[in-house]
């Protein structure tokens, strides 16, 4: 027979962010669909100044890109399946996701 304890977890938290005032108030990227076959979108709530996708080997990728001031639409069509990763620097911070292309 095995052991069986009890565990009692107390957390208490002060001064918490909600959702909404966090994202509002930080730079982020959304990456959709994922994972994605043709076309990738990454979408972000500031300009970035560039914008890299490269495989797992850390080559950087050519891409064939449509945008706007918050949203990128990458083609990806021809790609091999595998892991990815998008890299997207802005004034203060590089955001860095993971993709996966079937």
């Amino acid at each position: 027979m095995c052991n069986q304890s009890v565990v009692t977890l107390t957390l208490n938290v002060d001064n918490c962010i909600s959702l909404t005032e966090q994202t509002k108030n930080s730079t982020q990227l959304i990456v959709y669909p994922n994972p994605a076959k043709e076309i990738i979108y990454l979408e972000f709530y500031k300009t970035p100044k560039k914008v890299e996708l490269c495989n797992i080997y850390g080559t950087i990728l050519p891409m064939k890109v449509g945008t706007s001031d918050n949203l990128m639409k990458l083609n990806i069509e021809g790609f091999l399946p595998g892991i990815y990763f998008a890299s997207v620097e802005f004034d203060d911070i590089v955001l860095t996701k993971k993709i996966v292309i079937n």
